[in-house]
This record gives structure tokens, sequence and C-alpha cells, in this order.
């Protein structure tokens, strides 16, 4: 029996795991799904979850092969739909399964507000972290979701949950490298967007080299795009960065793009003001181990961490001899006051 490139086993792994993955972990989904799961059939009578999601799972693989095929799925299921093909295209390594699930994804935009899709963001990084699927499956969301948010947090989670199906040795930064290389060459500036804010909010020293490369193939409002992203911490990394910048760009005088790297510190001198400033390293690949602790999982770790005032000391000549030679118009001024430094 044939199943559109997926062996006997394959599918009869995907036809069970989509009948019971409900009932074995709950998605955080929107009211609207929850609504479409207890919805009765079109054709009435009643038709309970498991028989629901089998009389489908033929279409589901049709339609990788023929995206055309997406339009049938209700646009109250287009969820539900959406985190099941994500999950079967992270089982079969098919290239031509992609095009079919880019026109999901689509379809689904159309369809659903910027909540519902980061619930379903949520919960396919999850699986992604704890390692049950594989990170190919975020490849929709970076290349077709409109928000920038989402395209960043799908490709944070890609780099940290990318693993190759070899026994080559790369480094940590592999995967990193790897979707910048493929997202600044395909002529999607959108998703490049996303992804070079995520090499930003990586912020770790490790990462330096190909946030310098990142920032070299940017233009225009693209800087300001970049800086402003915002994670929820402050990184020693993202910090050492801006003040590289600003020293560089005081030497060429560019007033503009001095006056966005300056606002970039400013904003994160208020958040470090409330929470402090810390250096990270990130181990990656990196998945999320069921049952152990925080402190014993993968992913980032703490070095080391400095209060607002124990920082500011650190940075305070740097930052004065950057106000001293900064391009008109002034702002150091106003960046100095917010991190507490007098000039």
């Amino acid at each position: 029996m044939v199943h559109y490139g997926f062996t006997d086993e394959e599918h009869d792994f995907i036809n069970y795991d989509i009948k019971y993955r409900m009932r074995a972990m709950p998605l955080r989904i929107s009211s609207r799904l929850q609504k479409a799961h207890s919805k009765p059939p079109p054709g009435g009578g009643s038709m309970d979850e498991e028989q629901r999601h089998a009389a489908h799972i033929d279409d589901y693989l049709r339609a990788y092969h023929t995206p055309d095929e997406w339009m049938w799925v209700p646009t109250d299921m287009v969820l539900v739909v959406l985190f099941d093909a994500c999950r079967m295209y992270g089982i079969a390594d098919d290239v031509e399964m992609q095009q079919g699930l880019f026109s999901l994804y689509d379809y689904a935009v159309q369809h659903t507000d910027y909540e519902e899709r980061a619930n379903v963001l949520s919960d396919v990084c999850d699986l992604v972290e704890t390692r049950r699927t594989h990170a190919r499956v975020l490849l929709p969301f970076i290349y077709h979701e409109p928000d920038l948010t989402l395209v960043s947090s799908a490709a944070l989670s890609y780099m940290h949950g990318f693993t190759l199906d070899s026994p080559i040795q790369v480094d940590g930064m592999f995967a990193a490298r790897m979707l910048w290389k493929a997202v600044s060459s395909s002529g999607n500036t959108h998703a490049a967007m996303g992804v070079a804010q995520a090499v930003y909010l990586l912020g770790t020293e490790d990462a330096r080299p190909l946030l310098d490369r990142v920032w070299s193939q940017l233009e225009g409002s693209e800087f300001d795009i970049v800086l402003g992203a915002n994670s929820g911490r402050i990184h020693k990394a993202r910090v050492d960065f801006l003040l590289d910048k600003l020293e560089e760009l005081g030497d060429v005088c560019d007033s503009v793009l001095f006056g966005s790297v300056a606002g970039a510190l400013a904003r994160t001198g208020r958040q470090a003001s409330r929470d402090g400033v810390f250096e990270i390293e990130r181990q990656m690949p990196a998945f999320i181990v069921p049952g152990l602790p925080p402190e014993q999982q993968q992913g980032v770790r703490v070095l080391r961490s400095w209060t607002i005032t124990e920082y500011r000391r650190m940075i305070a000549s740097r930052l004065r001899a950057i106000a001293a030679h900064e391009p008109e118009p002034k702002v150091m001024h106003i960046v100095a006051e917010i991190w507490g430094i007098s000039l």
C-alpha cells in the first residue's frame, strides 16, 4: 500500500499519533480551536476525536504533494491541521512535503490571528525542544509568518534544536550559520530580518562572528529592525556589541546609524536598571529532558551577573569616550543618563 511517500510503518505511526495526540499532550490553544474539536461532522451524527483524526489522515498526506488541497480544511480546524502537519513533516524527511506545508501555513495566516499562531508555535517548539521531532518543522514559521516576533522565536528554537542526521561533528553555531546563509540568499527579506533578530538575541560571545557577518549585510531601515528585537534578559555580549559599533560609527561620523545604535543601548540600559546584566553561554543543540530539574537541563547557562550599579562602572569609561567623539546631533548624554553615568 502506498501512502504518499510514507511506508506502511510510518503511516501507521502517524495515524496512531494523530488520533491520540490530543489525549496525550493537550495543546495550549484558543477557544476557537477547542470548539472545533467538539463540532459535529458536516453529515450530522457524532464522531469522536479518534474517528475524526483517522478520517482525515490520508487527506493530510495527499495535501503535502498537492498543496491546493489544503483548501478543504475548515477555517476553524486549520490550527489542528497545521500542528498535525508539522509533526508529520518532522517524521518524514521528504523535501517534496515542504511546499505543501508552506501552502498550509499561508492558508493558516489568512484565517487565524497572531495569538493563535503563537500558541501553535509554542507547542511545535516544545516538540523540538524535547526531541520529539526535527527542527525542520519550524521552517514554515520562519519563512511564511508575517509577524517578526514569531519568526525570530522560531529561528531561536531552530538554532537550539537542529541536529544533523550524520556523525559529522560541528560546533554549536552551525545551525545558526546555516539558517542565516539560507534565508539571506533566499530573497525573503522578511524571513532574513527575523533570523537576524534571533542572531542578535543569542547574546553569547561565540555568536559574535555571525552577528558581525549579519550586520555587514544589513542596509537602510534593516538596522533598526534588528536592533528593535528584545528578549527577557540583557546580555553582556549584546551590550559589548553595541558599544563596539558606537565606537566604530563615531569614527566614520554616520549620525543616522549612530543614533539607532545609541537608542538600542538606551533601551538595554532601561531594562538593565530593572533586571541587571547577564553573561551567558548556550549549549546548541540542547534538549529538555523530562523529569530533570531546571539547573540540570541543557541550554542556557548563566556564567555571571551584575546589577546596574556594578555594570555601569564597567562601561563608564567607554561610554564617556564615545560621547566625546560622537557626531551631531548629540545623543549620548541621554544614553549616559539612562545608564546612570555622568559625563
